[in-house]
C-alpha cells in the first residue's frame, strides 16, 4: 500500500513538472545565423540579441544563434533565412547587389566609403528605408539594421606600394560580380574562393592576396602571412541583419517590436565597437610585422580612377540612374560637411 502511494506521488509530481515545463515554455522561437565566429564585434553582437530578447519577453521567445559557420556561410545562411528553415540572419554587403541591385550603392568603391557616410545615410531615414525596402522586395526578408566589419585594405605577402603593384599579384575575392569588376579595373583576374579556403591558400602561396578589414585579418589571424597592407580604404564592410517575413509578419505587434528594437540597439553599439577594434588591432598587427604603406595622393587617384571610369557607369545601370544619382548627391553633400564629433 505504502509502495503504491508513493508511486502513486511520484507520477503525480513529475505530471506535475511536465505542465509547469510546458508552462513556461517559449510561445515563440528565433533562430539567428551567422557566419563569423565571436571574436569580431558584429558576431559578439548576436549573443547580446539572444539574451536581450529573451529577458525583455520574460521567456515568451526563445533564441539560438548559430555562429562559426555552423549553418554554413553567408550566402547558405541567406537561402536558409529566405526558405524559412531559420528565422533570421545576417547577410553580407557583399551578396546582397545579387540579390538586390539597388544594394550596389553601398557595395561600389568610393560612394559610401567612410563610417561618416555610412552613418548619415542610416541617419536620413528616406534613403535608409529606401534601400531596406529594396532589399524586402527583391529578397522577400525584412531588413532591420546593418553592422560593419571594416574599412577594406589591400593585403598581401609580397611588398605592394603601388597601383601598378597590385595589378602584378594574384588576389582572391568573393564570388560578387561588383566584387570581380573592381579588380578588373584594378587589372587583376581575381580568384574568387570561400573565405575557409583563404588561409590555406595564402600559406600555399595560390595567392598573394587578399582585401579585407583590419580587424578581419588580424582576428582571423590572416596577418601571419599578409605582411603588408595598402590602406585603400574603398569600401565599408557591412552585415545586414534580416528577419524571415513570413515569421515576423505572424508576430504579435509587441513582439514584433521588440526584436526590432533590440536589434537596432545592438547594431548600433557594434558599429560603435568596430570603431573601436579598428584603432585597436594596429599595434598588435605592428607588433607582428605587419608594414601598413600609406598610399600617395597619386596613387590613390589610379585606384579611384579606374573605378570611376569602369565600374561606376555599369553599375549606375544596374543599380538604377536614378536611385545612384541620388545616393552619390548624398555623399558629395556629406563631403562638403562638417565632420562627426
Amino acid at each position: 500500500m505504502k509502495r503504491g502511494f508513493l508511486t502513486l506521488l511520484g507520477i503525480v509530481v513529475m505530471g506535475v513538472g511536465f505542465i509547469a515545463a510546458n508552462a513556461t515554455a517559449a510561445e515563440y522561437k528565433m533562430r539567428l545565423a551567422h557566419m563569423t565566429p565571436l571574436i569580431e564585434s558584429h558576431a559578439k553582437a548576436g549573443v547580446w540579441i539572444k539574451d536581450e530578447i529573451e529577458k525583455r519577453s520574460k521567456g515568451r521567445m526563445e533564441v539560438q544563434y548559430f555562429h562559426s559557420f555552423q549553418l554554413g556561410n553567408t550566402i547558405e545562411i541567406t537561402k536558409k533565412c529566405q526558405m524559412g528553415m531559420i528565422e533570421a540572419a545576417y547577410t553580407n554587403g557583399n551578396i546582397m547587389p545579387d540579390m538586390a541591385p539597388e544594394f550596389g550603392i553601398g557595395y561600389c568603391p568610393y560612394v559610401l566609403d567612410s563610417y561618416e557616410k555610412w552613418t548619415k545615410f542610416l541617419a536620413n531615414d528616406e534613403l535608409r528605408n529606401e534601400l531596406f525596402q529594396y532589399g524586402e522586395k527583391r529578397t522577400g526578408l525584412v531588413f532591420v539594421d546593418q553592422m560593419w566589419f571594416g574599412r577594406y585594405v589591400i593585403a598581401s605577402t609580397k611588398p605592394i606600394n603601388t597601383f601598378e603593384e597590385v595589378g602584378k599579384l594574384k588576389f582572391r575575392c568573393t564570388e560578387s560580380q561588383i566584387n570581380l569588376d573592381w579588380w578588373k579595373a584594378w587589372g587583376v583576374n581575381a580568384d574568387t574562393m570561400p573565405w575557409p579556403e583563404v588561409y590555406p591558400a595564402l600559406n600555399q602561396k595560390v595567392i598573394d592576396g587578399i582585401e579585407q578589414s583590419n580587424t578581419a585579418i588580424h582576428f582571423l589571424k590572416v596577418d601571419d602571412l599578409t605582411k603588408y597592407i595598402l590602406p585603400t580604404d574603398h569600401v565599408i564592410g557591412t552585415w545586414y541583419i534580416v528577419l524571415n517575413k513570413k515569421w515576423y509578419d505572424k508576430l504579435p505587434d509587441d513582439l514584433k517590436t521588440l526584436v526590432v528594437q533590440v536589434i537596432r540597439e545592438a547594431s548600433a553599439q557594434a558599429r560603435v565597437a568596430q570603431l573601436y577594434d579598428e584603432c585597436r588591432v594596429i599595434g598588435p598587427m605592428k607588433a607582428k610585422g605587419v608594414t601598413f604603406t600609406p598610399l600617395t595622393p597619386e596613387e590613390d587617384a589610379k585606384f579611384k580612377k579606374a573605378v570611376q571610369e569602369k565600374v561606376w557607369p555599369k553599375w549606375r545601370d544596374q543599380i538604377g540612374a536614378e536611385w545612384f544619382d541620388r545616393v552619390l548627391e548624398f555623399v558629395k553633400d556629406v563631403e562638403k560637411s562638417s565632420p562627426i564629433e
